[in-house]
């Protein structure tokens, strides 16, 4: 049975990378049949993720100056810019299964954040709190497990709803999605599992422009250890590759990859209730390194 929910597990320390924002609920979408509601019935998902992130960088404007005879010269000048964010983000989400072998599912996502730097020597600081996303998708069993041949996963997930302004709310809809299979085979007491996704976005306009963020694909292969029927032990790593991204059709950023390690422990109090924590450790791009907890109850 434990060897079931690791999926959801694995899950749960393998998603950082599937949207623009770097602090989000841990959640890829996974299904199979113990891991699903299952038919007719629900699943309650309750959690929280706090990140911690810091950015330098320098940055260019320009000033025009316009001289006695007239003419103007455009004269660029360079600062640097840094700073702190935390963040927390609250969760709830609801299952239902609609078959042996496919789940819907809704999860909302509340967020505080703040942050602290410098722009040109200039102290600043702000904080922000209010509701974040809400995720609609579906979840879907391709192939089950045998022995000998992994199970395969299907998921795909949007963003129903997503808050773009830096103060307040104004909300999209419909502007990110992400597909993705997730692979895993059993050899007791290890479990092998690969998640591979690819995310896309549409142009959404925000507080500070038209704004195209990077398409992203990623690759999280993980371990997971089973010392016993109730506990589990993950150790995994994380490839994101995102692409350009654009503002006001201005390019913003360059394609990267970051990579990541992950962390993660489950406890099983019963077929209807199991626990996660989760830690996201990242070494390279400006992600946050998060930490999370996840309580999970079939109903």
């Amino acid at each position: 049975m434990l060897a079931i929910y690791f999926v959801l597990i694995f899950a749960a320390v393998s998603t950082q990378h599937v949207y623009a924002s770097d602090v989000e609920p841990s959640d890829i979408p996974i299904s199979f049949d113990e891991a699903l509601a299952g038919l007719n019935s629900w699943r309650i998902d309750f959690g929280s993720t706090i990140g911690l992130s810091s950015a330098r960088q320098l940055s260019t404007l320009s000033s025009v100056v316009e001289l006695n005879d007239g003419e103007m010269f455009d004269i660029p000048f360079t600062f640097e810019e840094s700073s702190d964010n935390e963040t927390v983000d609250l969760f709830l989400g609801v299952r239902y299964g609609v078959g042996a072998k496919t789940e819907l599912y809704a999860i909302v996502n509340g967020r505080h954040q703040t942050s602290r730097g410098t722009i040109a020597d200039f102290p600043f600081s702000s904080s922000a709190s209010g509701l974040s996303t809400l995720r609609l998708g579906v979840n879907r069993e391709l192939i089950p497990v045998g022995h000998n041949h992994p199970a395969v996963l299907m998921f795909i997930e949007t963003l129903a709803l997503e808050n773009v302004a830096t103060e307040g709310h104004r909300f999209v809809s419909g502007k990110s999605w992400v597909a993705g299979l997730t692979v895993y085979q059993s050899a007791d007491p290890l479990i092998f599992a690969t998640s591979l996704s690819y995310s896309i976005r549409r142009q959404k306009q925000t507080s500070i422009g038209f704004l195209d963020e990077p398409e992203v694909l990623s690759l999280s292969p993980s371990l997971v250890f089973l010392p016993n029927h109730t506990t589990s032990l993950t150790l995994g790593v994380s490839l994101s590759h995102r692409f350009d991204s654009f503002l006001d059709e201005r390019k913003i950023a360059s394609p990267r990859t970051d990579y990541s390690l992950q962390l993660g422990a489950s406890y099983i109090f019963s077929e209807s209730l199991f626990v996660d924590v989760t830690t996201n450790i990242r070494f390279t791009g400006e992600g946050a390194s998060q930490f999370g907890f996840r309580i999970v109850r079939t109903i």
